[in-house]
Order: structure tokens, then sequence, then C-alpha cells
């Protein structure tokens, strides 16, 4: 099965500790390649088997949490072999528990 990254969720990922002084910029590269292999796998590891998300922007959409994001994802019913990341959301910026 085949990830693919909406604009949204690239943009969360790519704007990740983005004035961060405490970090180099390599140490920085590292935490997102790890955080994009932890959301993955994640999302291919609990499937169609996770809860939907019942209120606010992505209800319908399939739900985890990973190292502290909400992850929100489908299935296209044109590409049956896909798995659609739609947004990652830190949890602190969170102003509803979509489940």
């Amino acid at each position: 099965m085949k990830v693919a990254w909406s604009t949204q969720a690239r943009r969360t990922i790519s704007q990740l500790h983005g004035k961060n002084v405490v970090f180099s910029k390599g140490e920085t590269a590292e935490r997102k390649k790890k955080l994009i292999r932890i959301i993955e796998d994640k999302v291919l590891t609990h499937g169609a088997g996770s809860r939907k998300a019942v209120e606010g922007e992505w209800t319908g959409s399939y739900v985890v949490i990973a190292d502290g994001y909400w992850v929100f994802y489908s299935y296209p019913p044109a590409e049956p072999n896909i798995v659609f990341i739609e947004a990652v959301v830190h949890s602190r910026q969170m102003t509803i528990r979509p489940i």
C-alpha cells in the first residue's frame, strides 16, 4: 500500500521547528524524517481499523495519534491501494477532540 500526502499535511511537516534555535538544521531534518516514518507506520498499521473523526473539519476521516500529532487520513475510492494523509495537527493545536 502506498501513502500519499496532502499539501496541507506536507506543509505541517515542513514547518516543523522552522524557527528552532535549539536544534541544528541536521537534527531538525532527521526529526522530520523520523516523524514521517512514525506517521506512515502508524497509518499503515492501524488502517481502516482506526476510529473515524465525528467532529470538526475532517469528519468521516480515520484518525490516529502519532507522536503527539493527530493524523487524519482516508482511502480514496478510486485508488484502493493508497492511503491519503489529509492533515497532521499537533495535539496542542486541536481546539476540539474529533473522536
